[in-house]
Order: C-alpha cells, then structure tokens, then sequence
C-alpha cells in the first residue's frame, strides 16, 4: 500500500520514495514514482520532475501499463522542448532512444487515429534527422506499424529502407533486429521462410532482455501446424515461464494458451487462462487483449469440440460473463470470448481501412479442427 506523502518537505520525501522504489517492481515501484513525480511537480521543479518520469515511464513499460507510460512520455518530451537550452538535450538524447518503445506500440491502441500514428513517426523523423541519427529504426518500426495494420505494400517499401538504412548504434540490437526481420516475413505470409530465418535465435545464438521468448512464443502456432511439433514444444518450455509472469507479454501469453488448446494439453491451459485473464482484461493495449481472448475462444471450442460440454472455472470478476457458481458451457463461454475479440478486431479494421484483424479471426476460427497428431 503507498500511502499518499504529505506535501511538506517534498524534496527529502521524493528522495525517500525513489530509495523504495530501487527494491520495489511492477505496480509498487509505478506507485512510488508516481508519487515522486507529483511532489516534483508540485514542487515545480520541471528538471527534477522529468528526470523522475524517466525512471517511471521504463517502470510503468516492464509491468506492461503501456498507456501511462505513453502520457509519461509525452510530458516529457514538451519538458524537454521547453528546457531545451539547459536539461532538455541531455534527457532528449535518451528520449530518442525510448521513443522507439513509443512508436512500438501506439498502433497497438485502436483509440489511437491513424493521423496520430502518422503525426507520431513524422515527428520521430524530425527529431531523429534534427539529432543527426539513422532512419534505420523509424523505417523498421514504420514497416512493423504497417503490416499489423494490414498496409503489406506499405510494409514491404519500408522494409527495403529499413535494410537499406546504415547503422548507427540508434537501431534496435542484433537479437531485436532479426525478431522483427522474422516478424516481416511471417506477416507477409512467408510462415516458412519466418521460421528458417528465426533459426539464429531459436539455437541461442542471439538474445536480448526479451529475444529469444518473444521469437519463440511468436512461432508456436506457426510452427506446429507447419509439422514442427518439436520445436514448437521445445519453444513453448522455453518461454513460457517468462511470458506467463511478466503482464507486459500478456499477448504473448495468449499464443501459449493458443499452442496448449492445440495439442489438447487442457489442464495447464485452463489454469493459464484462469490465472491471466484478469490480466488481459485490464490491458487496454488492443492486440494483446486480442491474442489473449482468442487464445481463451480457441480453448473453450476446443473442448466443446471434445465433447466437454461443461466445464468449472475461477474467473475474475471483471469479466463481464462471470457465474458465481464457475459453471460454464463451454460451446457458449468460446462464441463469448469470440464476440469480445470480434469486437476489438472490428475496431482495428475500421481504423485501419483493412481486413487484417478480421482474418486473425478467421484463422482462429480454423484451427478449433486442428489435429496435431495428423500434423
């Protein structure tokens, strides 16, 4: 529990909440910078302030609360503007860096316009090239940005400038590179090649704070409905500790529980879904709460499918299904969890002006028939 701090003696009580924060992770560590935060800027001191909401837009970033981290950032970012001649160039040089992590996620948020998207990476240019850096990282994330949204045209021109772009340090690191590289390829409907080209990552050879789990957890399905049940396997105990524990992979976590329905392995997938829907729920990150919520469709008419008419769960509250009594039919609970993510893959395509998100349920629907050992 973090208690609100009286606002006397702001600046020995921020330096007591940031010594907390240190040992503290995930909400606690949130809570206690925050808290910083506001004595800093109640304290008026924009400098100190901006310096705080550094450490808490990278704490609000791991624990997965991708929305406030992204108000964070743009305060700080008008800070920096504002104080450019004196704090302001030293906190943008590594602004520029998160802006990455930034321009990674918007168009994951289906509130956010396609104009802001745009106005987003137009900006990130200006400040790149102002800063004498590479457009290698601005053309990768352009091209991710715009295969998810469904533009595969789009996506493929800046792939080529994304390749083509030097590199300069203010790219993403070689593990992260090749993920994404693997990324182009599975959206552009080259599974296979995908695959191959993962290869690097899948062996150990290349890893980061989140490659090779983010890779691995990325090709379970593709990969198991592509005859490589061994792999998949092998993959799926690699990372699933680490994108089950961590809120921030929460989509990821869904394509565990997508992998588990499909080779009938119910009984962890039932305690995944249990444990990690409140999660899922509570994300607003569109595509993450989509992935999750096919994962539980897939799941549930999976079971249907095996003649499990029924079935007892402990979901949270939040859900807007929930029974108190925990009895589900499951043929009835999967159209619930497919009415929900309809509805997010509906908000995406009206943004986007394609049918990407509505094929994603499509695909799900096709694999409620998958039969793993025929593979």
């Amino acid at each position: 529990m973090i208690v609100m701090a009286k606002d006397e003696n702001w600046e020995e009580q921020i330096y007591e909440l940031v010594e907390r924060s240190e040992s503290a992770d995930g909400a606690e560590k949130v809570a206690l910078l925050s808290e910083a935060v506001r004595l800093a800027d109640l304290g008026q001191d924009v400098e100190r302030a901006t310096y705080l909401r550094e450490e808490l837009f990278t704490a609000a970033f791991d624990f997965g609360m991708y929305e406030r981290a992204l108000a964070e950032f743009n305060t700080m970012l008008n800070a920096c503007d504002q104080h450019a001649d004196t704090f302001g160039a030293d906190v943008m040089s590594r602004l520029l860096w998160l802006y990455k992590w930034v321009a990674e996620h918007a168009h994951k948020f289906p509130s956010v316009t396609k104009q802001q998207i745009d106005g987003m990476f137009a900006d990130m240019a200006r400040r790149y090239e102002e800063a004498g850096l590479s457009m290698r990282a601005i053309y990768s994330l352009r091209c991710r940005a715009a295969l998810e949204m469904g533009d595969i045209a789009g996506g493929k021109k800046d792939f080529k400038r994304w390749i083509d772009a030097e590199e300069d340090g203010s790219e993403d690191c070689a593990a992260c590179e090749m993920n994404s590289y693997v990324e182009f390829l599975l959206w552009s409907g080259e599974t296979e090649a995908s695959i191959d080209k993962a290869k690097p990552i899948l062996a150990g050879k290349m890893r980061c704070s989140e490659v090779p789990g983010i890779t691995q957890s990325l090709l379970l399905v593709p990969m198991l409905t592509h005859g490589r049940a061994a792999d998949a396997a092998k993959s799926h105990k690699a990372s699933y500790k680490q994108m089950r524990e961590n809120r921030k992979f929460i989509g990821y976590a869904g394509q565990h529980l997508q992998y588990l329905a499909l080779i009938n392995d119910f009984t962890p997938a039932v305690k995944l879904l249990e444990s990690r829907l409140a999660w899922a729920l509570e994300t607003r990150n569109g595509q993450d709460k989509l992935q999750f919520l096919l994962g539980a469709r897939l799941l549930l008419a999976r079971l249907a499918a095996a003649r499990r008419k029924t079935i007892k769960l402990l979901l949270p509250p939040t859900f807007e299904h929930v029974r108190e009594d925990g009895q589900y039919d499951t043929a009835q609970l999967a159209e619930k969890f497919l009415a929900m993510a309809t509805e997010i893959a509906n908000q995406f395509d009206r943004r986007n002006g394609t049918q990407r998100y509505a094929g994603i349920v499509k695909d799900n629907d096709a694999l409620i028939g998958f039969d793993a050992a025929a593979n």
